[in-house]
C-alpha cells in the first residue's frame, strides 16, 4: 500500500523485491519528511499507510494489495540497480555500459524512438 501511495503522490517508485539501494532511497525520504513534519520517519510510514488505507475506501484490503505489481516502476527500479552495480566495475565499464542501458531506459518508459 505504501508503495502505490509513493509512486501516486510522491513519484516514487520502488521494485517489490530486496534492494538495499532503493530501501536507503525509501528510509532518507520519510526521514526528511519526517523531519519538516516534526516526526519520525516511521510516523510518517504510518501517516502514508492510512492515507492509502482511506483513499482506498477503507474497504478491506487483502494480500492481493500487498503483491500488486508495477511492471514498468519495477523494471525501471531494476534498471537502477543495474546500472549502480555496472558503475561499481569501474569507468570503462560504466562507459560501454550507459548506452545499452538509456536505451532499456526508453523501452521500458515505452518510447525506443525518443533521444
Amino acid at each position: 500500500m505504501v508503495r502505490r501511495w509513493l509512486a501516486q503522490h510522491a513519484d516514487l517508485r520502488l521494485a517489490g523485491t530486496r534492494s538495499t539501494r532503493q530501501y536507503g532511497v525509501y528510509l532518507e525520504r520519510l526521514e526528511a519528511w519526517g523531519a519538516r513534519l516534526g516526526v519520525p520517519g516511521d510516523q510518517v510510514e504510518e501517516l502514508i499507510f492510512h492515507a492509502q488505507v482511506s483513499a482506498d475506501g477503507n474497504r478491506l484490503w487483502s494480500e492481493q494489495f500487498l503483491v500488486e505489481s508495477d511492471p514498468q516502476g519495477e523494471a525501471l527500479a531494476a534498471l537502477d540497480d543495474l546500472h549502480t552495480a555496472v558503475g561499481l566495475l569501474g569507468l570503462t565499464t560504466a562507459d560501454a555500459a550507459e548506452h545499452p542501458l538509456q536505451q532499456l531506459r526508453k523501452l521500458i518508459e515505452g518510447d525506443p524512438t525518443r533521444g
